[in-house]
């Protein structure tokens, strides 16, 4: 049979071919580009479209894409600690000296500069951030830097259900994550794939365990002062911290994303979520660990504290879109903010807040609302939507301002899991006070002169409670609706998870 060159194809049906090799993810494109000069001119663009840095490649950067870089969009800063066996997944096992032993080494060896994890991730950063600060973004349609910190050991002992994906998987990815980990290990509780027996309370506090702490850099103004001394990165136009994070951040290192805000002008979105389930306190309580910050009793949630919410505020100013899930609070966002702070770019803003339960006092609810209204009307002139919402096991709730300029109609709405007609949360709904002051914003957003017209809208679920069918906050995203609020992935991972939880009782 004769062969036929490529050239004599018609370039419709050339495309057609590049594009179905694009759409195949079982082989890397960086096979392709070789072939000849026309393979690479178009399918160089997927190759570097979206690319991954780990902590053992980040001096490669530079000298990778000084010919490419204006074709990144997506950067998977995927670091990597280091690894650790079953010595050392769960340490209570080993005994009180062991662990005294590892800690004093684990300092030593960051005094002599050994490659600890806290040195491993401060190093990354700095020489990430020295290669971006050389781009140029006249030359880029935008940069998103999503951020993972995690040891690959972690879903290898108890935790069989984590994975570490990027943003957006192929489905070659999600099935090699998926089946990369052994599932059928009784030393960790796991039996024929199913999870047959809790964590300890060491292995949890191991996955969770801070990064960053408090003696990396001696001091809170040491660890600031390292955040001001790393070059500004233009180029960055988002910036994403998922759930799959484990790893507890020290508080501080909030500071990167006030820090990007304020030396990068082109940063336009932050995407913070504070993942948790509510399963892993109920398992330290009852083996009889305190937990500080924690109450008694599974449902109990970490209350943000206010300094983290004001930090959130303060890096949101430039942006044109923040959602800031768990980790801050719209009462204390709201509250504390500076009377010169402005946001004229903001134009959607999603936050939760802890009053919105059906327990909650409706005084507060409806402080809170107006309060959010009156900062929006003096200080968020583009705002086109704001959602303020709470979620958990058992509870889902929503209050949402949006202005739709096709239709020239704002409206605020309210949807929860719990019914009950016009009880108290829906009685703030029908208060005039909240009506003028949303009716507000609308008016600042879009002028006096302009036509447009108000709507109240309550969603009152017949009646009934919806609360038994939420089972996570995965559950209260999708019965909410919210789209803005976290990652597609991410909502898989925490259902992956919670299916995994749900296979054995939390004690035995």
């Amino acid at each position: 049979m004769a062969s036929i060159r490529w050239d004599s194809l018609l370039p419709e049906l050339r495309r057609t071919i590049l594009e179905f090799l694009v759409q195949d993810d079982s082989v890397p494109l960086s096979r392709f580009v070789t072939v000849c000069r026309e393979w690479q001119t178009l399918l160089e663009p997927h190759n570097f479209a979206r690319i991954k840095i780990t902590a053992s490649r980040v001096d490669d950067l530079e000298s990778m894409m000084r010919r490419n870089q204006h074709l990144v969009r997506y950067i998977w800063f995927c670091l990597e600690l280091n690894t650790y066996d079953c010595s050392s997944c769960a340490t209570a096992q080993r005994g009180y000296l062991d662990s005294i032993k590892e800690y004093w080494l684990g300092k030593l060896k960051f005094l002599l500069g050994g490659d600890t994890d806290d040195l491993i991730i401060t190093r990354s950063f700095e020489k990430l951030f020295s290669t971006l600060s050389k781009w140029d973004p006249d030359k880029s349609s935008g940069l998103t830097l999503d951020i993972s910190i995690y040891s690959p050991s972690d879903s290898e002992h108890w935790f069989k259900y984590l994975t570490f994906l990027p943003d957006d998987p192929s489905p070659a990815q999600l099935r090699q994550a998926v089946s990369a980990v052994n599932r059928d290990d009784a030393r960790h509780g796991w039996v024929g794939g199913s999870r047959e027996r809790a964590p300890p309370r060491e292995a949890i506090r191991k996955v969770f365990q801070e990064i960053l702490a408090e003696d990396m850099l001696y001091s809170k103004r040491g660890k600031v002062q390292w955040w001001d001394q790393l070059p500004s990165v233009p180029v960055v136009t988002s910036v994403l911290l998922r759930q799959q994070n484990r790893r507890r951040w020290d508080p501080l290192f909030l500071y990167l994303p006030l820090y990007i805000s304020k030396k990068n002008k082109n940063l336009q979105s932050l995407v913070l979520f504070e993942n948790f389930n509510q399963q892993y306190p109920a398992i330290v309580q009852h083996q009889h660990m305190h937990v500080v910050g924690e109450g008694e009793g599974e449902n109990n949630i970490r209350i943000p504290a206010p300094y983290v919410s004001w930090m959130v505020a303060r890096a949101s100013r430039p942006l044109e879109h923040l959602a800031a899930s768990y980790l801050a609070d719209a009462g204390q966002f709201f509250e504390l903010i500076r009377p010169g702070w402005v946001w004229p770019n903001l134009k959607t803003l999603v936050i939760t807040s802890t009053l919105l339960e059906p327990d909650g006092d409706p005084d507060e609810i409806g402080t809170m609302l107006r309060r959010a209204a009156k900062v929006a009307a003096a200080k968020m002139p583009r705002l086109e939507v704001m959602e303020i919402w709470n979620g958990r096991k058992g509870l889902a709730a929503l209050f949402r301002y949006r202005a739709d300029r096709e239709t020239r109609q704002a409206t605020i709405s309210w949807k929860a899991s719990w019914g009950g007609g016009g009880g108290g949360k829906f009685k703030v709904m029908e208060e005039k006070s909240l009506h003028r002051a949303w009716e507000a914003v609308m008016r600042g957003g879009h002028g006096v002169d302009d036509v447009w017209s108000f709507k109240v809208v309550v969603h009152d679920n017949c009646g009934q409670d919806e609360g038994d069918n939420i089972k996570s906050h995965a559950d209260a995203i999708e019965f909410l609706n919210l789209r803005e609020v976290i990652r597609p992935i991410s909502l898989h991972q925490i259902r992956r998870e919670q299916r995994a939880l749900e296979e054995a009782p939390f004690f035995e």
